[in-house]
């Protein structure tokens, strides 16, 4: 086949993959709604107003102590893992209930009702909101993620850019690999349709 010919195939080949690069790069650079679909959440604190006498054990290499609407909380940093400890035993702070999870998750989405409005749900430590909303609870070392359909679709605009089309990722990579090589024929191809092009028009 002549250069032209591939050039041609090629050209017509990767314009969808080109063209959702370029779109989606685009939204990647301007970033509209990254503010609301990353928004940091975390659950309210309250000051300290109970005073602790904590001995650090050992291995122990970081000390939190939290007051929450739940009440008081001691995470610590143990070889590199969380732990949640009740500051009056020091045992292992057992997770929440249903009722108490709804507690501490209303309390931190009221910072921001218009995004987070009220929750409507809540299962295996996740909470569903009616503004579509998901916040997970990572007890161990009381933090807080959410995830709303903005977020979601940000995720998709991702995998869409970066060939992620399919669900395995090793087929993914291979699909990749192919694009670049179809890009980089592309390319050389038109250098070589260009260098002919001089040649001829300089006789």
């Amino acid at each position: 086949m002549e250069i032209k010919r591939i050039h041609q195939v090629l050209g017509i080949a990767m314009l969808i993959p080109l063209l959702l690069w370029s779109l989606t790069g685009i939204f990647f650079l301007i970033k509209p709604g990254y503010e609301g679909a990353y928004q940091k959440i975390n659950p309210k604190f309250y000051d300290i107003e109970t005073a602790f006498t904590i001995v650090p054990e050992k291995g122990w290499s970081e000390i939190r102590l939290m007051r929450s609407v739940l009440g008081y909380h001691l995470l610590v940093n143990a070889d590199g893992q969380w732990q949640h400890l009740d500051p009056n035993t020091l045992k292992p702070r057992s997770a929440p209930e249903t009722a108490e999870l709804n507690i501490l998750l209303t309390d931190a989405i009221s910072k921001d009702i218009e995004r987070y409005g009220s929750i409507i749900q809540i299962s295996d430590n996740t909470a569903y909101t009616n503004t579509g909303v998901e916040i997970s609870l990572d007890w161990s070392s009381l933090t807080l993620r959410q995830q709303g359909k903005d977020t979601q679709f940000i995720r998709l605009l991702y995998r869409i850019h970066y060939m992620e089309w399919l669900d395995n990722p090793s087929s993914n990579k291979v699909l990749g690999a192919l694009a670049i090589t179809m890009l980089l024929t592309l390319s050389a191809a038109g250098f070589i349709i260009y260098i002919k092009g001089r040649n001829y028009a300089n006789g």
